[in-house]
């Protein structure tokens, strides 16, 4: 989670549902998003690459 606030902050993970992993992003300024997109034969490791602005 990387949070500048409590109205402004994202979230991602993998979560399993209805026995199928699943990559889960939530965005949140002011309102909130969630995305979800299903990852069958995906195995359980998977890279995670993030970029920083400091602009």
């Amino acid at each position: 989670m990387l949070r500048l606030d409590e109205r402004n902050w994202i979230k991602c993970g993998i979560e399993y549902t209805d026995g199928l992993m699943h990559f889960s992003v939530v965005v949140t300024r002011g309102v909130s998003d969630w995305s979800v997109i299903p990852l069958p034969g995906i195995s359980l490791s998977a890279p995670l690459f993030v970029a920083a602005d400091a602009s």
